[in-house]
């Protein structure tokens, strides 16, 4: 984010959805993987995948089952790799 100088939102699930945006606008996520990603990230009204992602990397006692950490990459790996790269 401040790399590209996006505003900081003060909120996971804002910034979030603002990159996600801005990887869309700059070609590196399709219109769907946007879809996709905006969805997971709260934008119907539940962001629990978003923060059982964010609990996963934060928490020393958080864990989930090997299913659901395959199910929570398989639905942020194109946003995390395109965030890293971009």
């Amino acid at each position: 984010m401040d790399k590209h100088r996006l505003p900081d939102k003060k909120s996971l699930a804002k910034n979030v959805r603002l990159v996600a945006e801005h990887l869309q606008g700059v070609g590196a996520l399709s219109k769907n993987e946007e879809a996709d990603l905006l969805r997971m990230s709260g934008s119907s009204g539940s962001h629990r995948e978003l923060e059982a992602i964010h609990r996963v990397v934060h928490s020393n006692s958080f864990s989930l089952s090997k299913a659901d950490l395959i199910a929570l990459w398989d639905g942020f790996e194109k946003y995390l790799v395109e965030s890293i790269k971009n």
